[in-house]
C-alpha cells in the first residue's frame, strides 16, 4: 500500500522541488499538491491524506497552525515539516511532528522522514512493553531486548529518559522536566532544549528499534511519559527482591538485591531530581545489607560476614560498631594481622577526620571478640 502524501508550500519553485524528489519513491503517492494551505486542510478532513509535507513559513496560514488543525480533525496524519529557520524546526515538535526537514529539500531527508514514516506504521498493534531492558545502578542505561547498549547523543537525552523512566508511565508537566533538567536557564530557550532534547531522545532509541516511546500530551501545558514499561528494569527488580525478603525471610533476596545494588542507584549521575529516589534505594539496600550481615555473623560464618561488612563502612566509615566487627571477624578468622592492618587504617582515618581514635582499642576487641557480633 502507498503512502498518500499531501503537500503545501505557498512558492511554487520550492512545490516543484519536493515532488521531484518525492517521485523517485515508489512507496509515495502524492494526493494533493496546494500552494494554499486551506485547499490542503480541506482534503485533510476528508481523509485524502496519510502524510502531510508542511512548510511552515507561509503568508497566509502558518505551517505550525495548519498543523495543529490537521492534528485536532486527523490525528493519525503524520506530520513533517519543511522549515528554513532552525527556530522553527525545534517548535515543530508542539505538534507532535514526524520529523522536520531544514530547506533546500534532499532525496536524503524525505527518505529519513518517509522511514520514520513506514517505522511507525509498522506498530499496528501498539505494545505492552517497551522491547528493552533499562539498568539503574551506576550508570543509567539502556540495551535493546537483544543486548545492544543505546547510544545517547547527549546527556540530556539520557537524563530525560532517566526522568520519565522513574515516574513509571505518569506524565510528566513540560514546567516539571524544565526545572528538573534545565533549572534556572531562560523559559523560552529551556523550551527550545526541550523539544530538541525529545526529538534527539526519539531518534536515539529508534535508531535501536524502539519506536513510539516516548508519547506527548498537549493538555493543560503539556506532558511526556513513557507509553510502556521496559521488559525488565533493575529498579523494580531491587523493589521486588527487597519486597520478597521483608515478606519470606529468605536470605537469599536480602543478598541477591545487595549485589544488584553494588555501585549504587544512579551512582555516576548528580541528578537533584533523583535525590529521593536515590535516598529512597540507599535505605533499602542498607536493610537488606543488616540483615545479610545478621545472617553471617549469627550463624558463625565470619568470613562470609566480611565483604558485606566491608561493604557497610565503604558508605558509612565512622561507624564504629560495623568497624569494630571487621576487627573481630579478622580476630575469630585467626588473622591477627588484618585485624591489626585495620585498625591502625581506621585510626589514622579517625584521627585525622574527627581529631580522636575510635572509643575502642585492637586490645579491648582482642580480648573478647565474640561482644562485638552481638547484632
Amino acid at each position: 500500500m502507498k503512502i498518500r502524501v499531501g503537500i503545501v508550500d505557498d512558492e511554487a519553485p520550492a512545490l516543484k522541488r519536493i515532488c521531484k524528489v518525492l517521485s523517485d519513491y515508489d512507496k509515495v503517492s502524492i494526493e494533493g499538491i496546494h500552494t494554499d494551505p486551506a485547499l490542503l486542510l480541506m482534503e485533510a478532513e476528508a481523509g485524502k491524506f496519510d502524510l502531510v509535507l508542511l512548510d511552515m513559513e507561509m503568508a497566509v496560514m502558518h505551517g505550525l497552525e495548519l498543523g495543529r488543525r490537521i492534528y485536532a480533525i486527523r490525528p493519525k496524519v503524520q506530520i513533517v515539516y519543511i522549515t528554513a529557520f532552525q527556530q522553527y524546526a525545534h517548535q515543530a515538535f508542539d505538534v507532535e511532528a514526524l520529523d522536520y526537514i531544514m530547506k533546500p529539500v534532499t532525496k536524503e531527508s524525505i527518505g529519513r522522514a518517509l522511514n520514520r514514516f513506514v517505522a511507525r506504521q509498522s506498530l499496528a498493534m501498539p505494545s505492552r512493553t517497551m522491547k528493552a531492558v533499562i539498568k539503574c545502578f551506576g550508570w543509567f542505561r539502556v540495551e535493546t531486548e537483544h543486548g545492544v547498549l543505546v547510544k545517547f547523543r547527549n546527556s540530556k537525552s539520557r537524563e530525560l529518559l532517566a526522568l520519565l523512566f522513574i515516574n513509571r508511565g505518569s506524565p510528566v508537566s513540560k514546567s516539571k522536566i524544565i526545572e528538573a533538567l534545565w533549572s534556572g536557564k531562560d523559559v523560552e530557550r529551556a523550551q527550545v532544549n526541550l523539544h530538541s532534547t525529545v526529538y534527539q531522545l526519539r531518534k536515539d532509541l529508534e535508531q535501536h528499534g524502539l519506536l513510539d516511546i516516548v508519547e506527548q500530551d498537549k493538555g493543560e501545558g503539556g506532558s511526556y511519559r513513557l507509553k510502556a514499561p521496559p521488559l525488565r528494569d533493575e529498579w523494580t527488580q531491587f523493589a521486588d527482591l527487597c519486597g520478597t525478603y521483608r515478606t519470606d525471610q529468605n536470605i537469599r533476596f536480602a543478598r541477591e538485591a545487595v549485589q544488584l545494588y553494588h555501585e549504587g542507584f544512579l551512582k555516576e549521575h548528580d541528578w537533584e531530581w533523583a535525590a529521593a529516589a536515590k535516598l529512597k534505594a540507599e535505605s533499602d539496600f542498607h536493610a537488606m545489607l543488616e540483615a545479610v550481615i545478621h545472617y553471617e555473623l549469627s550463624g558463625g560464618h565470619y568470613a562470609d560476614a566480611l565483604p558485606y561488612l566491608y561493604q557497610m563502612v565503604a558508605s558509612n566509615p565512622y561507624h564504629e560498631e560495623y568497624q569494630a566487627r571487621i576487627i573481630a571477624a579478622h580476630l575469630l578468622e585467626h588473622d591477627p594481622l588484618a585485624a591489626e592492618a585495620h585498625y591502625d587504617k581506621i585510626s589514622r582515618l579517625f584521627q585525622e577526620d574527627l581529631g580522636d581514635p575510635p572509643s575502642f582499642t585492637l586490645r579491648q576487641v582482642a580480648v573478647n571478640p565474640e561482644k562485638y557480633m552481638h547484632t
